[in-house]
């Protein structure tokens, strides 16, 4: 996260992995379902949801996230007791805390994904599952940047629009971050009208994960993904891109979505820019080469 936004802290975005083999034999992930098990101090609650859609994030007690110092985010009562206390006994009780917390090993690796520098470039963002991290880096500090411009002397400059495609499996389940996106949209980091498009693959589900089959539509309940919603809007994402040079950032899965984004890409150069397929195509490898198409996936 951005340091003007979260000054001291290292966010950490994690779903447990869970899955069966085809053998029936159920696997979890070895990281995330340690982190699961860790708790911060003063904390009865684990850090980190067994839910294997969860998002974890290091925002007060009880939420699982690596500080800056690798050690979990601390509780912060009795450290507010101790401040009443005195200094030395805040200073005592901090060190003590610290000493109690889990020890989480974490390294700083650098990623290939850079906000531009000026707020004047539309963007065009696009996470699926806990792809979506690094945009809530970017939309931060956006909303960091929009504040000082406000709060300065300088006449301020409208930003560009910047739209945020989400998608996962229930709107209820693995949503993650629902309340910030509707805080930066009204902070002005997303677009007002369109800024946050999420899809959901899974809508059915039920509580136990398993999809219904009633008539209110569980079972038949219409699957979308990002490279759906993209065509969906395709008018808007074709001005967004052709017309007022924005740039587009994916993250994620490393399987088939960053070839499915890019397909739907050339599909609403089609649909709107009235390219033929082989221009459609040219045109989506012309954005990255000109370094406006970025793409940060693992596996």
């Amino acid at each position: 996260m951005p340091l003007q936004a979260h000054p001291g802290r290292a966010h950490v975005t994690a779903a447990v992995v869970r899955y069966a083999t085809p053998f029936k034999r159920q696997k979890r992930g070895l990281v995330t379902s340690w982190l699961a098990t860790l708790e911060a101090p003063n904390s009865s609650s684990s850090s980190i949801s067994s839910s294997a859609t969860t998002s974890a994030v290091a925002d007060g007690a009880g939420r699982g996230a690596a500080g800056a110092n690798g050690h979990m985010a601390n509780g912060s009562g009795c450290a507010a007791a101790a401040a009443a206390a005195g200094p030395e006994a805040a200073a005592a009780a901090a060190e003590a805390a610290a000493a109690a917390a889990p020890r989480v090993p974490v390294w700083i690796e650098r990623g290939c994904l850079r906000m531009p520098a000026s707020q004047a470039t539309p963007l065009l963002l696009v996470g699926p599952g806990t792809g979506v991290a690094p945009f809530r880096s970017f939309l931060w500090q956006r909303a960091a940047l929009l504040k000082q411009q406000s709060q300065s002397q300088q006449q301020q400059q409208q930003p560009a629009p910047c739209v945020l495609f989400f998608g996962c499996r229930h709107p209820d389940k693995d949503f993650y971050y629902r309340e910030e996106w509707e805080h930066l949209r009204a902070a002005g980091a997303l677009e007002p009208s369109w800024g946050l498009v999420a899809a959901f693959s899974r809508p059915g589900l039920g509580a136990d994960g398993v999809a219904g089959g009633g008539p209110a539509g569980g079972a038949g309940a219409a699957k979308e993904y990002v490279t759906h919603k993209l065509r969906q809007h395709g008018d808007k994402v074709w001005r967004l891109l052709a017309e007022q040079g924005g740039c587009v950032y994916v993250s994620g899965s490393a399987d088939k979505m960053p070839a499915d984004v890019a397909a739907a890409l050339e599909a609403v150069a089609v649909d709107h820019g009235s390219l033929a397929p082989e221009a459609a195509a040219k045109w989506v490898r012309q954005l990255e080469t000109s370094g406006r198409y970025f793409v940060e996936a693992w596996s």
